[in-house]
């Protein structure tokens, strides 16, 4: 995902109204956000509730996600067993299936071409690898949730 302030920017991205609502909906006006956004006069950035605060605006895991890779984990979406059907899980089956198919793509033309893998052709292969264990993990996590034993 990259800097804190391209996470910023990927969060206004998905929040509707972009920086005046963030703004808004900190408390902030818009020249003190965008100081905090981009640290000018002396500005701190965002406190890790304020980040929060913006991730639950845009109904993502964006923080969360950022954070994880800088410690380099994955975050998985678990959902609630009331949420969830076996026609849903399907849907994650089919997703995992075509990440995993696009990794086996990409080794696959890596080697096809010339028989060695470039680092570009090393860092598609870890990206798609990465989205490839999130969804399988998703589907994991979310088969367990919807079909574990309730326990008392």
């Amino acid at each position: 995902m990259g800097n804190k302030k391209k996470l910023i920017n990927d969060l206004l991205n998905r929040i509707d109204g972009g920086v005046e609502v963030a703004a808004s909906y900190l408390g902030l006006s818009i020249s003190a956000f965008n100081d905090r956004r981009y640290e000018n006069k002396g500005t701190r950035f965002f406190s890790g509730d304020e980040l929060l605060a913006l991730q639950n605006l845009s109904k993502t895991a964006l923080v969360a996600e950022f954070y994880a890779e800088q410690a380099g984990c994955l975050v998985v979406t678990k959902m609630k067993a009331e949420q969830l059907e076996n026609f849903d899980l399907y849907m994650m089956s089919l997703e995992a299936a075509k990440a995993n198919g696009a990794v086996a793509t990409a080794i696959h033309d890596a080697i096809a071409n010339d028989g060695v893998i470039d680092e570009q052709e090393a860092e598609d292969i870890r990206n798609k690898t990465d989205v490839a264990n999130k969804l399988n993990r998703t589907l994991s996590e979310n088969t367990i949730n919807l079909h574990k034993k309730a326990t008392n």
